[in-house]
């Protein structure tokens, strides 16, 4: 009797430890598959950007008014993208935009070169996006920064 007893409970602590292994693959399988898809889904939207016209800016206007402005013109845009099963268009965002802008000292010639929120249309077409993917759950936040431009 006591061997049954034994045997059982030794079958039983296996059992458990296949199920604990088990449960431990099938969660990180399904999170490295999150992190994938979300990478994906950034470079179609990266991609859809690329193809869209340039939202030219205009150094005219206030610079935060300028970046809010262009963010809702590319969001737009990235929010067509066809995102993964389980996951809202509003997933994804885009956090940040920059300007290439060169400033040359009129005295001494000497030129610097900068990403900033200065929009110098007059110097160069670059733009610096942030775009980034976040989980429902906060879990997966996947991010790329991608330069458009003519």
């Amino acid at each position: 009797m006591i061997e049954i007893l034994i045997a059982i409970t030794l079958l039983g602590t296996v059992v458990a430890a296949m199920l604990t292994g088990l449960t431990t693959a099938v969660t990180a399988s399904a999170l490295d598959r999150d992190h994938a898809n979300a990478h994906a889904w950034l470079q179609t939207a990266a991609d859809m950007l690329y193809a869209r016209e340039l939202d030219q800016c205009d150094p005219l206007i206030d610079p935060a008014t300028e970046i809010a402005d262009t963010i809702t013109e590319y969001e737009a845009t990235i929010q067509q993208t066809d995102n993964p099963e389980g996951w809202g268009a509003d997933n994804i965002q885009i956090t940040d935009i920059q300007w290439w802008s060169i400033d040359i000292d009129p005295t001494t010639g000497v030129g610097t070169e900068a990403w900033g929120t200065k929009c110098d249309s007059g110097d160069t077409n670059l733009q610096l996006v942030s775009m980034q993917v976040t989980s429902d759950d906060g879990k997966i936040v996947e991010e790329v920064e991608v330069i458009i431009g003519e």
